[in-house]
């Protein structure tokens, strides 16, 4: 691993020390939980160059002073100290995008994750779970919560369904009393019920982050929005009329514009002045690359590695089957040369799959390319990964800080801030978190080189202090959160799916094919579809729809015929059936 606690050197001191530089004339008489770092060099966080430091001072939870080279400052009576030569002191990293599933925890703290900004939940748990962190009951990163995502139909069990502006309103009202941190709204929402939205809710004095599917980003920027999540709704704003309204249409499903192939030339002229627009709005991207680049960046085979080098470790074998296949894979298109049936479109063509992953590498280099322009034109980035859905926890995130800097155009110490200050500004949590500075919570990494020379530097954690006090990093078998997330996942077992309608639910005899929609929940990576028993290839699919095709010798015979989609193992098993009609020609 990256780690290598053991170089540090902390000791105990039961006295006032005097050596050269320090003086102790005002020490006070006591300081409990004191921890001092000696020397080191600071990157504060702030977008300030590297500075090396005599010392950092904690006391309790927060920095009581930060000492320059040669200068005075006191060591409290029954300090800790960490020798910190050769290390660079950093903040503590804060992931701006996660959908906390409960087991998450030691990822994200052993990755220097201290913070994470989970943007939709099941809205009792993550409360629930946001007031066990803040006590020191549950071991994790400080949590910042969304709530339930509000949509304009319930994608996810958690949304909160909305059908217009006051209904919409409404919710974004219910969710500020309950005390989220920021409201979250999803790919159904309208730019009308968005401008109703946002009106309310920095009304609450707080921001507004969006998964655009209907609403693309220039009408969200105008209704007031304050950050694209998947850097979404930028290529549904530059899309031609008819390929924006077909995308449009298809309403609340989950990936629509989120994943739309750049298969359409693009005026730099409008990407510029959609860019200006982004800025002039003051509205922040987060822009998950590390989502876009899985099978198509030049980086992701070491990534992938990285991946599965992780996930060899046997003290994380509480990681759900179903999560591990997600970290690795969107969908196989993004890796199909490893041949394996891991996902819905694995029974595909070769020549299907590689027009698919022609269009997401463009897709990813589209992306790539506008939030160079939007960093230069002064943009605001705040970084996250989209953990724990598709990214793995922590590790994505270095992935993602690399991402931006060797394919979105920006510095080391521009990612470094993207993923400190910034998302503590969007949260309103400035005065707090995201820099290091006296009167701040104490949440940093002590990291082996300059992640401002080399953003794969931030690899390199020797430590991670979080609240002032230092992290057991690392990995355990029988780490547990004690309230688990209550989910049709649990115990890293699959659902089983349900199937609510087909679509055409009837054929001719003797028809030569048809292509069949299937609606429901609870789809997973793997699951098959059968048609009167027998397996039929799918087209497409996310966890609500699937795509299938019937062929000629499927219809030959008039009949009622079962349609039941099947989760693979652990659990999993068939739907209840849903029946498809074949009449007489």
């Amino acid at each position: 691993m990256w780690r290598s606690i053991g170089k540090i050197a902390v000791t105990s001191v039961a006295v006032v020390v005097l050596f050269a530089g320090w003086s102790n004339a005002q020490a006070p008489q006591s300081a409990p939980n004191a921890l001092v770092i000696e020397r080191g060099t600071l990157i504060d966080g702030t977008g300030a160059p590297p500075r090396p430091v005599q010392a950092l001072v904690i006391v309790g939870n927060r920095i009581k002073e930060i000492v320059p080279p040669g200068g005075n400052a006191q060591i409290p009576p029954g300090a800790s100290r960490i020798r910190a030569e050769g290390l660079t002191l950093v903040p503590g990293l804060i992931d701006s995008h996660v959908h906390s599933r409960g087991f998450d925890a030691e990822l994200y703290l052993s990755h220097g994750v201290t913070s994470v900004l989970d943007v939709s939940n099941i809205e009792d748990w993550i409360l629930v779970q946001r007031e066990g962190v803040a006590k020191g009951k549950i071991f994790g990163p400080r949590l910042f919560i969304a709530g339930a995502a509000i949509n304009a139909a319930g994608l996810f069990s958690w949304h909160v369904p909305v059908k217009d502006p006051e209904s919409a309103m409404q919710a974004t009202r219910r969710l500020a009393a309950k005390g989220v941190d920021m409201i979250k709204v999803h790919s159904g929402i309208t730019p009308v019920q968005l401008q109703a939205i946002t009106r309310e809710a920095h009304r609450a004095g707080l921001n507004v982050i969006g998964h655009l599917g209907v609403t693309d980003a220039r009408e969200a920027a105008e209704a007031g929005i304050d950050a694209l999540a998947h850097t979404g709704g930028i290529a549904l704003a530059l899309a031609p009329k008819s390929l924006a309204d077909k995308i449009k249409a298809m309403g609340t499903t989950e990936q629509n514009s989120l994943m739309l192939e750049m298969d359409f030339d693009v005026e730099e002229a409008k990407v510029d002045a959609l860019a200006k627009l982004l800025v002039e709005k003051h509205v922040r991207i987060e822009p998950d690359l590390v989502l876009r680049a899985k099978g198509v960046s030049r980086q992701w085979p070491q990534f992938s590695f990285e991946i599965h080098e992780l996930l060899k470790n046997p003290e994380l074998g509480y990681i759900w089957p179903s999560a591990r296949e997600r970290w690795l894979f969107l969908t196989p298109v993004n890796d199909h040369s490893r041949g394996e049936d891991t996902d819905y479109l694995r029974l595909m063509s070769r020549e299907e799959q590689a027009k698919r992953l022609a269009g997401a590498k463009r897709s990813f280099e589209f992306h790539a390319s506008f939030l160079k322009k939007f960093v230069a034109a002064g943009g605001e980035i705040i970084a996250g990964t989209d953990a724990q859905h598709f990214g793995t926890p922590g590790l994505s995130y270095h992935q993602e800080l690399q991402l931006l800097v060797e394919e979105a155009g920006m510095t080391p110490m521009q990612a470094l801030v993207s993923a400190t200050r910034n998302p503590a500004r969007f949260i309103h949590k400035e005065k707090d978190l995201g820099t290091l500075e006296p009167g701040k919570l104490a949440d940093l990494l002590l990291v082996r080189g300059s992640p401002a020379e080399d953003i794969k530097n931030i690899h390199n954690i020797e430590k991670v202090i979080q609240d002032g006090k230092i992290v057991e990093t690392g990995y355990h078998r029988w780490y547990k959160n004690p309230i688990p997330r209550p989910s049709t996942e649990t115990g890293g077992t699959n659902p089983v799916p349900i199937m609510t309608s087909l679509s055409p639910n009837m054929a001719t005899e003797g028809d030569s094919e048809v292509t069949l929609t299937i609606k429901g929940s609870r789809f997973v990576p793997g699951c098959a579809v059968t048609f009167n028993g027998q397996a039929v290839p799918l087209v497409a699919g996310n966890q609500n729809q699937l795509t299938v095709k019937l062929q000629k010798t499927d219809l030959m015979t008039v009949g009622t015929f079962p349609v039941v989609v099947t989760n693979p193992t652990p659990e999993g098993g068939p739907s209840q059936p849903v029946y498809f009609m074949v009449k007489f020609r």
